[in-house]
């Protein structure tokens, strides 16, 4: 009885896993002979089961005693990285049954009791990946949602391509435009110098009240031609 408290200690400190703490913290220091018996004999056949090279699952498991009484609560909602650490231990419980039912002897009658419900473990395998992301096969209903959201992101990204390849190309004239020439700006009788003599020829006659030109001021074709080469100020010789 004196050493109860340290052989606790030990046994609590040896444990893998938060579970197995927590099972020998809440062990009795004090249990009946036929207790003492049957857990010897228990830990007979699990060295027996090493010696055979059958060894029981030692991985390290998360602690989701928090996460399963958030789930009984109504409308709660479990992440993907929680269910992914539920996954976990669900795993392990079937691990822990293989190893049980592995070999014939008195523990084997344990491994009905640890087996993990088959729904449960199917439906989470199948509906988380490695990273605790939901796939699309978790439900029919999130899988028809994430066909429509990316057909809709799909639309939206080659709308997007479109309208930024218009925007580095950009449709620099029209065939009417690019039909269209600039007029010159001097020379010939259809230059702008010559449309200039025309007109200021025509204003000055039409000043003079159709009197005939200044004395010495006479109008040809070749000088009106020069003119308007020289000019748009240009329409008369002098």
């Amino acid at each position: 009885m004196l050493d109860g408290p340290a052989l606790l200690d030990a046994w609590t400190q040896a444990c893998a896993h938060e579970y197995g703490r927590r099972d020998a913290t809440a062990r009795l220091p004090w249990v009946s002979l036929a207790q003492v018996r049957e857990r010897l004999h228990w830990s007979f056949c699990v060295q027996e089961r090493d010696r055979q090279g059958v060894s029981a699952p030692t991985a390290a498991l998360p602690d989701i005693a928090s996460l399963l009484q958030l789930a009984q609560r109504p409308g709660a909602v479990l992440s993907g990285k929680e269910l992914l650490q539920i996954l976990r231990i669900v795993e392990e419980q079937g691990r822990y049954a293989d190893y049980l039912q592995a070999v014939t002897d008195d523990l084997q009658h344990w491994a009905a009791s640890v087996a993990p419900d088959a729904a449960l473990l199917q439906m989470l395998a199948r509906s988380l990946d490695a990273d605790g992301v939901l796939q699309d096969s978790a439900s029919p209903e999130l899988a028809r949602l994430r066909q429509d959201l990316r057909r809709a992101r799909d639309t939206l990204q080659q709308q997007l391509n479109a309208t930024l390849r218009q925007w580095r190309h950009p449709v620099r004239g029209t065939a009417g435009c690019r039909g269209r020439q600039q007029p010159p700006l001097g020379g010939g009788a259809g230059g702008v110098g010559g449309a200039g003599a025309d007109s200021s020829g025509a204003d000055a006659a039409r000043r003079s009240g159709g009197r005939s030109h200044p004395r010495g001021a006479r109008v040809h074709g070749s000088d009106r031609g020069h003119a308007g080469g020289s000019g748009a100020g240009g329409g008369l010789g002098r």
